[in-house]
């Protein structure tokens, strides 16, 4: 009896995160929204509610925003200086090479809700107590800020002399594809939880991106 109140639980869950994206595209279209109206209600707002329904994955996510920080310094240096893409603000400031503050927010949300959708739906099915922030997310905040760090320190070197054409695919292949492949090659008990997380967030970007071009968030000058 428990395990089927368990079980429609978990499918009311399942339909409230999918039915999110929708009505954020949505909402997002009809009443053309800025991007930071977008990323709360395609990231902040689902995020907030698996929160919400188990606070147990919390640190963890916090961990990952922070590591969003020189995430986005580094790679959105290098994609406005390339052309790969450019935002649009409604803040009056950007920083460094035209990073504006829509970026930190973007990659800072969806680093967190992807943290709760993997922690909520597939590392924790049974609803249990999560287990702490391991050694690997340590490793991952350090080796973040360290490289941040670095790239500050150089940060006029860089920007004067390193240039990186294609950075978009760079980028993709680089910090996406090998990176995923050496993991799932290590650890190919992994796929099937990967391929779960993936599929969403496929649809919820695929719905982010039509949104936000169709309201002039962003575009693709390179």
């Amino acid at each position: 009896m428990k395990h089927r109140i368990f079980r429609k639980k978990v499918l009311l869950d399942y339909l409230i995160v999918f039915s999110f994206p929708l009505f954020a595209a949505l909402i997002s279209i009809y009443f053309n929204t800025s991007q930071v109206i977008s990323l709360i209600l395609f990231f902040i707002l689902p995020a907030t509610y698996l929160t919400i329904r188990n606070p147990a994955f919390f640190k963890k996510g916090f961990i990952m925003v922070f590591a969003s920080i020189p995430f986005t310094i580094m790679v959105d240096h290098f994609a406005i200086k390339d052309g790969s893409w450019w935002v649009y603000t409604i803040f009056p400031l950007r920083l460094l090479n035209g990073i504006p503050v829509e970026d930190f927010i973007w990659s800072a949300s969806w680093f967190y809700y992807i943290v709760a959708f993997y922690e909520f739906f597939i590392d924790q099915p049974r609803g249990g107590r999560d287990t702490p922030p391991n050694k690997r997310y340590k490793w991952l905040l350090s080796s973040w800020f360290g490289a941040g760090f670095l790239f500050l320190i150089l940060y006029n070197f860089i920007d004067k002399y390193i240039f990186i054409p294609y950075f978009y695919a760079v980028f993709a292949i680089v910090l996406g594809v090998v990176p995923l492949l050496i993991l799932l090659i290590k650890h190919h008990h992994l796929l099937p939880k990967f391929l779960q997380v993936m599929c969403y967030f496929i649809f919820v970007n695929f719905l982010h991106e039509i949104a936000a071009l169709s309201t002039n968030q962003w575009i693709f000058p390179g």
